[in-house]
């Protein structure tokens, strides 16, 4: 039986939960009831992440975190809720990335520009049009005032 697989039969602790992120590929972040609902682990960053309750030895799935704090948004990089879709500014973005995809920069000299109807911007690429969703649900430019809303 793989490593990964051995667990305390007490319980799943939460290096129990690393196991299974690696094993799966995945980020899990845990929600914590006896801390007031915030996060109390958060695995290495992977593109698909699960949310998971823990109250007491219990840990329950948290199918939208919008839906769990009530809020009409939910922004998965600072982990923090927002009512208005233009107002979020996130506290984790890093200057480093792509302002249009939040990825490592690209070339940004590349005639190859694609624009996407959704959020009235160019990507530079088609890789930076391919990864660019999850910004373009939250920024967008004004078709009235061209502003970056």
């Amino acid at each position: 039986m793989p490593e990964a697989w051995n667990y305390n039969e007490e319980g799943f602790t939460l290096e129990d939960i690393k196991h299974v992120e690696e094993l799966l590929d995945i980020q899990i972040k845990v929600v914590c009831a006896e801390n007031f609902n915030t996060i109390i682990y958060s695995g290495e960053e992977r593109k698909t992440k699960i949310y998971l309750y823990k109250n007491g030895n219990h840990f329950d799935i948290i199918n939208s975190m919008k839906a769990f704090l009530g809020s009409s948004y939910y922004c998965n990089k600072c982990d923090k809720p927002y009512n208005n879709k233009n107002r979020h500014k996130c506290k984790t973005a890093h200057n480093d990335l792509c302002k249009l995809c939040a990825r490592p920069p690209h070339s940004q000299v590349e005639k190859n520009k694609i624009y996407c109807k959704k959020c009235n911007r160019y990507c530079f690429n088609q890789n930076c049009f391919n990864n660019h969703n999850d910004v373009c649900k939250e920024v967008y430019k004004c078709k009235d005032c061209n502003k970056i809303k």
